[in-house]
């Protein structure tokens, strides 16, 4: 595995009807998922992100389709650790390895009811 350790996880997020359109905006907050001593190991997989913005809105159109849209942004998040294949105490130079993440997910759908 990548060494990642259990997390807590808070979200709060809001949903209103304005304008005919249901509107969302939301936020979460995690705590680290990756130790620092695992940091060259999730080279391939660096989910460092800890903290996500969302919007989203609903808007019908007539009575049995819509069209969904929603936006996340994760902030970007960095985690340094050493590099477990040089150690300074083996002779190495003691490497710090950094791995950061942030991320746009953008979505839209045409929902039909039937």
């Amino acid at each position: 595995g990548f060494g990642w350790e259990d997390i807590g996880v808070i979200k709060l997020g809001y949903q209103w009807t304005m304008v005919n359109m249901d509107w969302r905006v939301g936020y979460s907050h995690a705590d680290q998922a990756i130790p620092e001593k695992e940091v060259l190991f999730n080279i391939l997989a660096p989910a460092t992100v800890r903290d996500r913005l969302t919007f989203g809105l609903t808007k019908a159109v007539g009575a049995t389709q819509e069209f969904n849209f929603a936006f996340m942004y994760a902030l970007n998040e960095s985690v340094k650790g050493p590099n477990a294949f040089d150690p300074p105490n083996a002779g190495g130079t003691g490497q710090t390895i950094e791995i950061e993440m942030s991320q746009i997910d953008i979505q839209a759908g045409w929902a039909w009811k039937f």
